[in-house]
């Protein structure tokens, strides 16, 4: 068996424009997702991706707020972009991305300076006010003595305002009237990527075996449950603009690896893009291989390469590569 070098050249540009916020002044009405309708993915392979997420939602006449929940943790929150596809005369007033997620330090955090339970291993509490905390150590007065490490199990009495269990989008709408509406929610989000991964297994007689893996990625904070899903190859160069609302986007790649037929090409101006014909799910902190390509028994020569030039000193080495 040989190993060797795959060489591609690929090109990619996307370009965001982000908009100042229009704000109001009346009480809102909270409403949720009443159910998703599609998702779609698109991974570059720069530690990127971009979420297209439709949901069914009610809006009031007036002003409501909707919220939704299971969106990535590293999203970019200046690449939101909401809207109605029900009723373009829908419209958001202010946007907002909330992440102070529950967790222990913070629980404490939010209890600095206040009353806490201690509840021994019998199920008696004791009430104490919480004066510090540090890996894991806690500081708190009980009747006018410090105590430190106390015994007991801390117990509080209630959530406290602000903190969630799950990363959540926010929007203030302004719609002409009430019903159910499909919108669509688009935004960029960190610790998603792929990279293709080629196993290769040559004999004497000159043939290869090769296949080629898609390796995905997801770090992003959430699962992507039946999504539709697209790959993406190159660099990628971010542009936001403070003065511009709408989110365009512009893709450009070149010299994606051959499929098989479970990713299907598409033309996107004079450039491809590459979609996997079936939904899959992208599970957080999960690793996936999808198979990209498939190629047995291909006529292989070994070629001899040596790299001179009139600043090589010494005996260059002689490498050995594949060619098809």
């Amino acid at each position: 068996m040989l190993k060797w070098r795959v060489r591609s050249v690929f090109g990619a540009v996307l370009v965001i424009m982000v908009a100042l916020g229009v704000t109001g002044g009346v009480q809102a009405q909270q409403t949720s997702a009443l159910g998703a309708e599609g998702l779609s993915v698109t991974v570059y392979n720069e530690d990127l991706g971009l979420v297209k997420d439709l949901r069914r939602i009610h809006l009031d006449s007036g002003r409501t707020e909707v919220s939704i929940t299971n969106v990535a943790a590293k999203i970019d929150p200046t690449s939101v972009h909401f809207r109605s596809l029900s009723n373009s005369a829908a419209f958001v007033l202010e946007q907002n991305f909330e992440f102070d997620l529950v967790s222990q330090n913070r629980l404490l955090e939010k209890y600095l300076g206040q009353e806490i339970e201690l509840v021994d291993d019998s199920g008696v509490a004791k009430r104490v006010t919480l004066m510090s905390y540090q890996g894991g150590g806690l500081v708190v007065l009980d009747s006018g003595n410090v105590l430190i490490d106390p015994p007991g199990r801390v117990r509080l009495p209630k959530l406290p305002e602000g903190l969630i269990t799950r990363p959540t989008l926010k929007w203030l709408v302004e719609s002409p009237n009430s019903g159910t509406h499909l919108v669509e929610v688009t935004y960029l989000t960190r610790g998603l990527t792929w990279q293709a991964d080629y196993v290769g297994v040559y004999d004497d007689s000159g043939k290869l075996d090769l296949n080629g893996w898609v390796t995905l990625e997801n770090n992003s904070g959430t699962t992507f449950e039946n999504a539709s899903l697209q790959l993406v190859a190159g660099d990628v160069n971010l542009v936001k603009d403070n003065l511009a609302k709408n989110m365009e986007m512009a893709i450009q790649t070149r010299s994606l690896q051959a499929p098989q037929p479970q990713f299907e090409e598409e033309s996107l101006f004079e450039y491809h893009l590459y979609t996997l014909d079936r939904k899959t799910t992208l599970r957080d902190r999960q690793i996936k291989q999808v198979g990209l390509l498939n190629a047995n028994n291909a006529r292989a020569e070994k070629v001899y390469v040596v790299e001179n030039s009139i600043w090589t000193t010494g005996d260059a080495p002689v490498q050995v590569m594949l060619e098809t």
